[in-house]
């Protein structure tokens, strides 16, 4: 389905069989990467590009998921096969490589630069997880108990969780999460008295959510260590899962406020672009809203502005991956439909078609 939108063209993450989808990230070249399951088939690792969703290759009778993606087509995420251990694992043309190493009892890849430098997390044994960094062949355990690192940027800095821990009779006991960043290996918390980092972009700037005072969780931007409330919907919770380069913030917050009595907890996906959050659902044309469709969670915003979430059905119960793409200036079309058209012929090389 591809309808228009207010200034995008709006279009949904469809697989045979009418199957759940969701969309995780999306490169510079519209790229989408996510997962999705149709027909009892299970969970699976997928990539979307121009309208067809391809399923990533893994082994049978495993399930997975495809978390991150980069300008040179390097896919990361996780495949789970029996006995629920998930490995971290990188897709590279047609190669499907383990990053897991023998010790570890899980894993998983969340996000991938331009060099290739891979971060996710890893336990050992029945711990805690720490934030882990996969470079150049090595895998790097970050300072840290309890962490989890989410986004790494073309710097190499890197952004997500780590855990604050009190002693217990059964070892460390996690009290609390906050925000964090490595630079060169060193970790600086970004403050909060529970916070968390979803994403960087190449200038440092890090999104993710805090709780406010009241208790309320809000969505926020860090430059520095500087922490600034991009405010909400009509709801008090909200958090931002995105940034590109142009500073573009992407998230999810509730519809309306909780004190509200018809109040429905219904989320809604946002794009901050400035002092104000739009409600991304109200850009949808009259066609898509009367067919049933609301966008629930707005998960990654490229430099070219598209973003890719989870549109949910209120009419089918129905969930989908979606994709926003900015309608764009007539002259751009040709260097758009050039550069997508050399990315379409690498993946059709390197995926194996549903």
């Amino acid at each position: 389905m591809a309808a228009q939108a207010a200034g995008y063209t709006f279009s949904l993450i469809e697989l045979p069989g009418d199957g759940y989808t969701t969309a995780t990230t999306i490169n510079a070249a519209g790229q989408v990467v996510g997962s999705g399951g149709a027909g009892g088939s299970g969970v699976h690792p997928r990539i979307w590009l121009g309208g067809v969703t391809s399923t990533l290759a893994s082994p049978p009778a495993s399930t997975g998921n495809a978390q991150g993606i980069n300008m040179a087509g390097q896919i990361v995420g996780a495949i789970t096969e029996s006995g629920s251990i998930s490995r971290a694992t990188l897709w590279n043309g047609a190669n499907v490589t383990s990053l897991a190493l023998p010790q570890m009892s899980s894993s998983t890849a969340r996000a991938i630069n331009d060099a290739g430098d891979i971060v996710g997390d890893s336990t050992f044994g029945g711990g805690l997880s720490n934030a882990t960094l996969w470079r150049n062949g090595a895998v790097i355990v970050l300072p840290g108990i309890g962490g989890e690192a989410r986004a790494i940027n073309n710097a190499g800095q890197i952004a997500g969780i780590y855990a604050v821990t009190e002693a217990g009779s059964n070892g460390p006991t996690v009290v609390a999460y906050q925000a964090a960043r490595w630079d060169n290996y060193v970790l600086s918390t970004l403050g909060g008295p529970n916070s968390q980092a979803y994403d960087i972009n190449d200038a440092g700037v890090v999104v993710g959510e805090m709780f406010s005072s009241e208790g309320y969780i809000r969505p926020v931007r860090w430059d520095g260590t500087v922490a600034t409330d991009l405010g909400t919907l009509a709801g008090e919770f909200a958090a931002a899962f995105g940034i590109n380069n142009a500073g573009q913030i992407v998230g999810t917050g509730l519809k309306a406020s909780i004190f509200d009595p018809a109040s429905t907890f219904e989320q809604r996906a946002f794009l901050w672009d400035g002092p104000s959050i739009i409600d991304l659902t109200s850009l949808l044309d009259s066609e898509t809203l009367t067919a049933g469709w609301v966008l629930e969670s707005a998960n990654d915003i490229n430099d070219q502005g598209w973003i890719v979430g989870s549109a949910y059905n209120t009419l089918t119960d129905a969930r989908r991956g979606f994709v926003l793409a900015p309608v764009p200036e007539p002259e751009t079309w040709a260097m758009l439909l050039a550069g997508l058209g050399l990315i379409g012929a690498i993946a059709r090389r390197r995926v194996t078609v549903v």
